[in-house]
């Protein structure tokens, strides 16, 4: 958004190459993100970080480091769920109202063309 100051009123000027591009960007981060079978998919987090207790041996406290490795693990796991979700709403709501710019955009050209007309 572009912050505009001019005759003493000051308000934000809404510059839709600017919205369109976001929603690109925004698309690209859904497809790494959100994507079925992508890297930050919650059951490849869950599969990708599993620690396997035996690898750490004898070592002292390796049941503890264990359990708290797959408690953070769990941890991380939920809070990609909650990013993934307000992803997919902040694309879908970004999305509408780019596509709502666009529309005014296209009403605004066609009433100075008519305008202009007379």
């Amino acid at each position: 958004m572009s912050r505009t100051d001019g005759g003493g009123t000051t308000g934000y000027v809404v510059d839709t190459a600017e919205l369109h591009g976001l929603v690109r960007r925004l698309h690209n981060i859904g497809a790494d993100y959100l994507a079925p079978g992508c890297a930050a998919e919650p059951g490849r987090v869950t599969d990708d970080t599993a620690l396997d207790p035996e690898a750490l041996g004898r070592l002292p406290g390796a049941a503890e480091l264990a359990d708290r490795h797959r408690r953070a693990a769990a941890r991380m796991v939920d809070l990609l769920i909650e990013i993934r979700a307000e992803l997919a709403t902040t694309r879908v709501e970004l999305g509408c109202t780019a596509d709502r710019f666009t529309d005014t955009e296209t009403e605004v050209g066609t009433l100075l063309r008519a305008v202009a007309a007379r």
